[in-house]
């Protein structure tokens, strides 16, 4: 067992009428101080998830079958980063355990299962919380308003860059909040990232750089938040031993997700990046080729160049200074200009 975890064994007192058990006293070392009670009564198959506390104790007795996980989570422990489980219930004999301040915990009720447990505190949502990166835009805060509204005992900390997709009014209704904090900053930087990670137990992410148009404009900001941002949330879920990390992302970062099937979880980001370079610049940003005439191309080598962006495609030759814009959009006929200027200001309208 984990230090500071305890599986107190219990003595049952039986007669005709029935038995007895005691199961905490005040004077056991095995006790601390009493802040709360709770009975939770848990249905078969039901779960409790993964979650952790920073400064309370738990003391846990079950009436019926309970299968217990523990993940030790503490920085200094000698069982840090190890994993156990074990049953608890009448049929494995009756048992009270201690789960102390940093060893994450979790349980699956075999059957039906009265859980009763002491803590050495008053419930404080602060104490237990999730990471939700990203929070202020449209997604992201209504993720934290389902979140404080079905599970307002979970504590959240968001943390928004606050770019132009990021509006503080989206969370204002939280400030204040028992249980709620706001953080403002960036999902790059890994001091703080860290720092927020070994406080909560479970990391959301929905910042992400999105919209083609703007990938075109700058592509290293995609890269830098939806890859490098998303390796510093992991490395930090990673050296905290989290269980659970949760990314809702754009995609420049899944590729295609055809309507109704989920994203390829085998595809590389380098395969994203390649097909989406491949199809906004068709399929390098810039395509050398022979003349698009036969009877040019008898006369002269000239080649010329094609681009197509977002079904807009333009090319032109630099002897006969012609140039063609040709749009492929449903519900578009095809247009054409001879003048290089308008093919050159059909490209740049694209690209700003």
């Amino acid at each position: 067992m984990f230090d500071g975890v305890e599986l107190k064994q219990l003595t049952t007192h039986t007669d005709e009428r029935g038995f007895f058990r005691e199961v905490i006293r005040e004077t056991d070392p095995f006790f601390d101080h009493f802040g709360q009670w709770s009975h939770s009564l848990m249905y078969p198959g039901t779960a409790k998830a993964w979650h952790i506390h920073q400064r309370q104790t738990d003391w846990w007795y079950c009436i019926g079958s309970l299968k217990v996980a523990l993940h030790d989570l503490r920085q200094e422990s000698a069982t840090r980063g190890h994993t156990a489980t074990f049953f608890m219930g009448d049929r494995y004999g009756p048992t009270c355990l201690k789960i102390p301040p940093g060893v994450a915990h979790g349980c699956r009720a075999l059957e039906l299962t009265h859980l009763l447990y002491v803590t050495s505190n008053v419930y404080n949502p602060e104490d237990e919380g999730r990471l939700v990166a990203g929070a202020a835009g449209f997604i992201g805060s209504n993720f934290v308003r389902l979140l404080r509204r079905e599970r307002p005992e979970v504590g959240i900390t968001v943390l928004d860059k606050l770019t132009y997709a990021g509006n503080p009014l989206n969370l204002a209704e939280f400030e204040g909040q028992p249980g709620y904090r706001f953080v403002h900053g960036d999902i790059c930087d890994r001091g703080l990232v860290d720092k927020l990670a070994g406080e909560v137990d479970a990391i959301v992410n929905f910042a992400a750089e999105t919209h083609v148009d703007r990938s075109i404009v700058d592509p290293f900001a995609f890269v830098e938040t939806d890859v490098y941002g998303v390796a510093v949330l992991c490395d930090a879920a990673l050296r905290h031993r989290h269980q659970v990390f949760h990314l809702v992302s754009t995609d420049e970062v899944y590729g295609d997700v055809p309507e109704g099937r989920p994203a390829a979880p085998t595809t590389t980001g380098r395969t994203v990046t390649r097909r989406s370079w491949s199809r906004c610049w068709s399929p390098t940003p810039s395509t050398t080729c022979r003349c698009r005439s036969t009877t040019t191309a008898a006369r002269c080598a000239i080649t010329f160049t094609s681009r197509t962006t977002a079904g807009q495609s333009t090319w032109s030759c630099m002897k006969e200074r012609w140039g063609r814009s040709t749009t492929s959009a449903p519900g578009l006929r095809p247009a054409g200009s001879r003048s290089p200027k308008q093919c050159s200001t059909s490209w740049a309208s694209r690209t700003r």
